[in-house]
């Protein structure tokens, strides 16, 4: 199941992490949009992200969701 992986930049923490088989991501004027068939799962604005990266079932982020 694909999903993103959205670490915020330096100094603040929680990343987070959305799962989804249809998750799409696109950009709104200054967000950053996390949709599926039933709409919007969550927006955040794109300047408070420092990374997003998509993950697909067979890849793993360099270190896991919430670590350090």
């Amino acid at each position: 199941m694909p999903a993103y992986l959205i670490r915020h930049r330096s100094g603040q923490r929680g990343d987070i992490l959305v799962e989804g088989d249809d998750i799409a991501l696109t950009f709104s004027g200054p967000w950053a949009v996390l949709s599926d068939a039933q709409g919007p799962t969550l927006a955040i604005p794109a300047e408070q992200a420092g990374e997003i990266q998509r993950l697909d079932p067979d890849s793993e982020p360099a270190d896991g969701p919430g670590e350090e």
